[in-house]
């Protein structure tokens, strides 16, 4: 039997995001005779960092802060690859992208992989670290051996911003439809430990604390849903997205959205509340794919979406898709599906679940990883 491919993935962070949990999906996911996996995580390990290490993989931390270089800490992540002695060293996300480039260039013979998530960058909403970091990786793309793209805006937003790699693949997301499919006496649990009364309608989004996810146009949207829906609830989940966050509580109190809006925090038991949901919501404007959005469709529930990566591809005719930053659109859509009858609604459901199950299973996402290691490596 051939000796398994060493891969190592150097990611950003491991807290709670979408590349991140493919991170984790893919550890635990691979073909174990086949590959062997190591992870590293540039800043502290984070919540899914727990995840990758119940798979049986090793995470290590570098305890980076990104805006203060710290010689001894890329000293500390040649040392790892050399022990590790990987045949592919595959990075998240654009600084451990280019991170990864210098590394492994100095202290390995390893294959060289980025992977890239997102689909439209608003350089005014980051630092001028991020900004000179994306600029510099696209200066740089022709070195690595490849790169993967989650999402095809994703791949042609980087072509135009200059990006020039020689093998240049697209491997979208894929999803546990075992763990995310609908549990109805999970999701009148979840009503009931949040009181929120068994005919109010629930409105949820899962996503952290960023500029690009754009919480302020859903909260108008709810705004504007309570004149129709006086009862309506909407569940937010995330990093930093709870009362303790002055910036996002501030407009639920300016919106007067105290009763409506819970801000929950970081969940594990993502499935159990979107099993409790009638809609899920996705207002960002800088997604490639995302991951929110096929866990919300394989439990079933109907999803409205700006138009923001592939998530047009991915929903299809199975939710609807508003412009941008736009309130009013957001809300009207939400009302057109809340107003369906309730067979329609049921009907939307299963069909969102059907098309997760055709196109973006997690076994078939797998298989396309362990294609590309494995011909990366010939």
């Amino acid at each position: 039997m051939p000796e398994p491919i060493r891969i190592l993935h150097i990611i950003t962070t491991t807290d709670t995001g979408g590349a991140e949990a493919m991170l984790a999906k893919l550890c635990k996911s691979l073909d174990k005779d086949k590959f062997v996996c190591r992870v590293v995580s540039m800043v502290h390990a984070g919540p899914i960092a727990q995840d990758i290490a119940e798979s049986g993989v090793q995470v290590d931390s570098l305890e980076l802060d990104l805006g203060k270089p710290r010689p001894g800490a890329f000293f500390r992540l040649l040392k790892i690859i050399r022990e590790f002695k990987p045949n592919v060293v595959q990075s998240w996300l654009y600084h451990a992208d280019f991170l990864n480039l210098f590394a492994s260039r100095i202290s390995s013979r390893a294959r060289i992989a980025w992977n890239i998530r997102n689909s439209n960058i608003d350089f005014s909403q980051y630092n001028r670290l991020t900004e000179w970091v994306v600029k510099a990786c696209a200066l740089l793309s022709r070195f690595p051996d490849a790169v993967i793209a989650n999402s095809y805006c994703g791949r042609d937003l980087h072509l135009k911003m200059g990006y020039k790699s020689k093998r240049f693949e697209v491997i979208p997301n894929g999803f546990d439809l075992e763990r995310f499919s609908r549990n109805e006496s999970a999701g009148e649990k979840i009503r009931k430990e949040l009181g929120i009364e068994e005919s109010a309608p629930v409105l949820v989004m899962f996503a952290r604390q960023d500029p690009m996810k754009d919480h302020a146009t859903l909260l108008r949207a709810a705004d504007l849903l309570r004149r129709d829906f006086p009862a309506i609830r909407l569940i937010l989940c995330g990093d930093r997205v709870d009362p303790g966050n002055a910036t996002l509580y501030g407009i639920v109190r300016e919106l007067g959205l105290e009763k409506n809006a819970l801000l929950l925090g970081r969940r594990r038991d993502v499935p159990e509340i979107l099993s409790a949901a009638d809609v899920s919501v996705l207002s960002s404007f800088g997604e490639g794919f995302p991951n929110v959005v096929g866990e919300a469709m394989a439990c079933q529930v109907p999803v409205v979406a700006n138009d923001a990566g592939d998530t047009v591809q991915v929903i299809g005719p199975t939710g609807l898709i508003v412009p941008n930053e736009d309130a009013a659109a957001l809300a009207g859509a939400i009302k057109e599906i809340l107003t369906l009858p309730d067979p329609e609604k049921q009907e939307l459901g299963l069909a969102a679940r059907r098309r997760i199950e055709e196109l973006y299973s997690l076994d078939a996402i797998v298989k396309q990883y362990e294609d590309f290691y494995t011909n990366l490596v010939v």
